[in-house]
């Protein structure tokens, strides 16, 4: 399984959720988890590529979910065969999962051979008595025998009944064919009547090698006679198991692809016989080999949650995962733990404030590249310390951090606002999802999006596509309530546009307002946070 712990914020990521979980994974690195991984739940917006640009900075890895799947449970150094290795070749390297994946040339499953296979094959002793269906090749049929080739071609393979020379060479005779394998001892009339007969292939067992004579006699009818040290029964045995896999194996057997996720594996393999299946990649090349023991010893991966603490907004598959640590600014949300576990939850404006503040704990300085996508992270979060979620503790966080990376927080500010109000490329549809959390209150579910600008005249003109956008979310992911907050930085104010009359009977209750239309003017609110959520909250718990 792999040993990664993922740093991760929340859905629909801002800045400062990538801030902090990049900066939050390199601390963290640094301080004896290498293992530690940064990812993100969206695309980055405007004003965080802005700062990964400005930096130099790759944004972290994009993580669909972190479900338990396959891949991360297998085992990815599989015992495995070709298609023209032998039944025996199977026996061998089944091992306890009782299943062998048999691959073509290019590693390509082409099916799989289990214990049983074997086990009935072995059984069915009479089919060589009564004349081979399978070809068997010779080179094989010599491994399988342990034997020695003293005449005739390893190339190709036979074909046809096998008879062990126990009779009288008179009687033998009449018996054998062209063609035919005769079994036999440390006899050598009968041996060389053999040869003479034409037949296909002479095995001699007991150890004990046939004369010079026999052999050249073979040699010279072009008979292939092959010395083993097994018995006549042993030799009968191992014939059987002799033929090649492909014969019997499986092409239609269940299998698992990497991607696949480990509860489907486990639904494949209930009831059913087998207790693994092969594992492929998207080309059907064999990756590795998965069992029952493998999924039950599946532990989920590891996760640290940061800037949020509610599921609404948490990676999907976080009740398969290992939850590790939280790390938050905002209120305490519905996370469950069957263990305790390390929570961080702060009263400051933003959850880059709180990393920087860990640097500090640990002694540790962040490379100016990191100093500064927290500094960005913390301009964001706090609207350069204008917003009433902004406490000293981010002014001095945000000044320590500045000096690290030699940058005006001013400076660095203008950049990002006017990064996060160029709309020349975007869309309503795009700007409500880019900053979007979901929150359940009282059992209902309210889809709160928010953008910051100082271009406000562009959501003025576009007012009746963002409330058309959001009566479709209301529809399509089954909330009760949608509100989006078109932010005016320089005014230091907020328009909340509204799809209803639901959502204006509610925030008339929250505000303490009169509303009528489908905009509501809030005068000195621009957090979300601290200002919009609370009294969302109340009127709806």
């Amino acid at each position: 399984m792999e040993n990664r712990v993922y740093i991760i914020g929340h859905k629909n990521p801002d800045t400062d959720s990538i801030a902090a979980a990049m900066g939050y994974a390199d601390l963290k690195q640094r301080t004896g988890m290498p293992q530690a991984t940064p990812a993100r739940l969206g695309d980055p917006s405007p004003e965080t590529r802005y700062l990964l640009e400005r930096f130099a900075l790759p944004p972290p890895m994009l993580l669909a979910d972190v479900y338990t799947r396959v891949g991360d449970v297998m085992n990815a150094h599989p015992q495995y065969l070709p298609t023209d290795a032998t039944m025996r070749d199977a026996g061998t390297v089944i091992g306890e999962k009782r299943i062998v994946p048999i691959v073509d040339a290019e590693c390509r499953l082409a099916g799989v051979v289990t214990l049983d296979d074997i086990a009935a094959r072995y059984l069915r002793e009479h089919d060589l008595a009564s004349g081979a269906q399978s070809r068997i090749a010779i080179q094989s049929m010599v491994r399988t025998l342990d034997g020695e080739l003293l005449a005739g071609d390893l190339e190709g393979d036979w074909q046809g009944r096998v008879w062990v020379g126990a009779m009288r060479t008179e009687s033998m005779v009449t018996l054998v064919q062209p063609g035919d394998m005769v079994v036999v001892g440390d006899r050598e009339r009968p041996q060389n009547a053999a040869i003479e007969l034409g037949v296909g292939c002479l095995v001699v067992v007991g150890g004990i090698p046939p004369s010079t004579e026999t052999v050249e006699l073979a040699r010279a009818h072009n008979v292939r006679l092959i010395a083993t040290p097994h018995d006549s029964y042993r030799v009968t045995r191992l014939l059987n198991l002799s033929i090649p896999v492909s014969e019997i194996m499986r092409r239609d057997a269940a299998y698992a692809d990497l991607d696949d996720l480990a509860q489907e594996a486990e639904e494949t393999l209930s009831g059913r016989e087998t207790v693994a299946l092969p594992v492929v990649d998207a080309d059907r090349r064999l990756v590795g080999i998965v069992s029952r023991g493998d999924l039950l010893r599946a532990h989920g991966k590891g996760v640290i949650l940061v800037d949020h603490n509610h599921s609404t907004q948490a990676v999907d598959g976080l009740e398969q995962a290992q939850l590790l640590e939280v790390l938050d600014h905002h209120n305490l949300g519905d996370l469950h733990t069957p263990e305790p576990i390390y929570m961080k939850l702060e009263p400051v404006g933003s959850t880059s404030t709180i990393v920087a503040e860990l640097y500090q704990d640990a002694a540790l300085d962040p490379a100016p590249p990191i100093a500064g996508l927290l500094a960005g992270g913390l301009v964001s979060d706090t609207l350069l310390f204008r917003s009433p979620t902004s406490t000293p503790r981010d002014r001095a966080a945000g000044t320590w951090l500045a000096g690290l990376a030699g940058i005006s927080l001013d400076e660095l500010a203008q950049g990002m606002f006017r990064a996060n109000s160029n709309y020349e490329h975007t869309t309503p549809q795009h700007l409500f999802a880019a900053n979007l959390k979901v929150f359940e209150w009282g059992g209902r579910r309210v889809g709160i999006g928010q953008a910051e600008t100082v271009d406000i005249a562009y959501f003025e003109q576009h007012a009746e596509e963002f409330r058309e956008e959001m009566r479709r979310l209301k529809q399509t992911e089954n909330w009760n309530y949608a509100f989006f907050l078109a932010t005016d930085i320089l005014a230091q104010s907020s328009k909340m546009l509204i799809p209803g009359d639901e959502e204006r009977v509610v925030a008339n209750r929250a505000f303490g307002i009169n509303a009528t239309g489908g905009c509501v003017e809030l005068p000195g609110v621009v957090s979300r946070k601290k200002q919009v959520v609370p009294p969302l909250a109340r009127e709806l718990a």
